[in-house]
């Protein structure tokens, strides 16, 4: 992102980008709540803290966030073993992926392709 393009997306209350570009936006002086929905692409290759630092941009009361990406492909690339030692190679997309809300249940739901159709939405890459 360049400083114009950092600057239109601070006057926006809805943002798309990667965690390394939305990141940026603290830079600007952006902080918790600027945003009302954020879609944060590449989530399967990013570590969760920088997700995390994307995810804290948007409201905690009304906000909502959208991880796009594939937990199955590759995964956040660690250069520390200190990152490693504490589970980093996991991206959140992934860790998210794996709680029970998100499994697949064919009894449950055989009409919806074994998922939870409430979750359609959030779950298309998982």
């Amino acid at each position: 992102m360049s400083g114009d393009s950092l600057e239109a997306a601070s006057r926006r209350r809805i943002v798309v980008g990667t965690a390394g570009a939305l990141g940026n936006l603290y830079r600007l002086g952006l902080r918790q709540s600027h945003f009302t929905h954020a879609f944060v692409d590449e989530a399967g290759h990013m570590t969760e803290p920088e997700t995390l630092v994307a995810l804290g941009l948007v409201s905690a009361l009304d906000g909502q966030a959208v991880l796009a990406g594939d937990p199955q492909q590759l995964g956040p690339v660690l250069q520390s073993r200190y990152a490693a030692a504490w589970g980093l190679q996991t991206s959140m997309l992934e860790r998210l992926s794996e709680r029970p809300l998100y499994g697949r249940d064919a009894e449950k739901f055989a009409d919806h392709g074994c998922y939870n159709p409430l979750l359609e939405g959030l779950s298309a890459e998982v």
